[in-house]
């Protein structure tokens, strides 16, 4: 039985529900039934993202035009010549976008590719047709400046070099070397 949650509900991350509008709630549930309130639900996507480099956000105009909303509802195509954001749902999450390519597919029709960066890592996502907002997004594979070679996750150590000592980010081989 699912129970009635009100504005003034203290929810499952011990907030209440954020402001919303007359049309959504102002918290989200997970599978397991936990509400949160949308900055957990933020929190709640950034662990995951950092735990699992991969997520599925939106892809959205940086700044809400209603003419930017008509394109995106009609599905006409977006101009990419413009700023854009991804997003989670409730826009609490919010990640400016570097670079957005428009190119084809077979079956879409038109993909949107976007190079983002969050927490100083290269990040890439993949929209499928101008019907949709859903953007699959991963972790790009850095290059680590120890071997050179391609890592997914890297570590702090301590260095010298002619400056003295300071840190440097190497993947797993060189940090344990």
């Amino acid at each position: 039985m699912s129970k009635k949650i009100t504005d003034e509900t203290i929810l499952d991350c011990g907030h209440k529900p954020s402001e919303h509008g007359p049309y959504t709630t102002g918290y989200g549930t997970d599978a397991k039934g936990k509400t949160r309130c949308y900055d957990c639900c933020a929190d709640v996507e950034r662990e995951w993202m950092r735990e699992h480099g991969n997520t599925t956000l939106y892809l959205a105009p940086a700044k809400r035009k209603a003419e930017d909303e008509a394109k995106m509802v009609t599905g006409q195509s977006r101009d990419t010549s413009g700023e854009w954001k991804v997003t989670d749902w409730p826009g609490k999450l919010s990640i400016p976008v570097d670079r957005i390519s428009k190119g084809r597919h077979n079956i879409a029709g038109v993909r949107y590719d976007v190079w983002f960066r969050f927490e100083g890592r290269r990040w890439h996502g993949v929209q499928y047709g101008d019907w949709t907002q859903i953007c699959h997004c991963r972790r790009l594979k850095e290059e680590c400046p120890g071997c050179r070679k391609n890592a997914d996750q890297f570590f702090k150590v301590k260095h010298a070099d002619d400056n003295g000592v300071g840190s440097l980010m190497v993947c797993k081989n060189c940090a344990e070397w």
